[in-house]
């Protein structure tokens, strides 16, 4: 999502759920051949982390900023100050939103049977960009 923020653009990731990540979970739970059971669990798993993930936005963030950002931005002179702290802010939440992630996948993993964990640790191999499913 490309988003303004004191007048300047920004590029701000935003994890609404999609039709694409709908699939790949759906994707998932067929390659684990998963019982009924273990979709439903599986499912809430994800509804959790979604509700988590939701309430760390980084645009927060950025709007609680949007003045200190103008100033950072059109200000005579570059306070670096202001822009390391707000940049921790940031950091914090994308750190906060990493350890939901993880914390999904350790669930997510504990769910699943022996066989479903090799299944689920090759598709894990095969998804070098970020570590893969999930």
């Amino acid at each position: 999502m490309i988003g303004l923020v004191a007048g300047v653009p920004l590029l701000i990731p935003t994890p609404a759920p999609t039709p694409e990540k709908r699939d790949a979970l759906d994707a998932l739970c067929r390659a684990l051949d998963l019982s009924d059971e273990q979709v439903r669990e599986i499912r809430k798993l994800f509804d959790h982390f979604a509700r988590r993930q939701a309430t760390l936005a980084v645009e927060d963030v950025l709007l609680a900023n949007r003045a200190v950002l103008r100033h950072i931005v059109t200000g005579p002179t570059f306070d670096r100050r202001q822009a390391h702290r707000i940049a921790q802010q940031v950091a914090a939440v994308i750190a906060r939103r990493m350890e939901h992630r993880l914390e999904l996948r350790h669930e997510l993993f504990r769910a699943l049977t022996p066989a479903q964990r090799a299944t689920y640790l090759d598709l894990l191999r095969q998804e070098p960009h970020d570590g893969g499913p999930t």
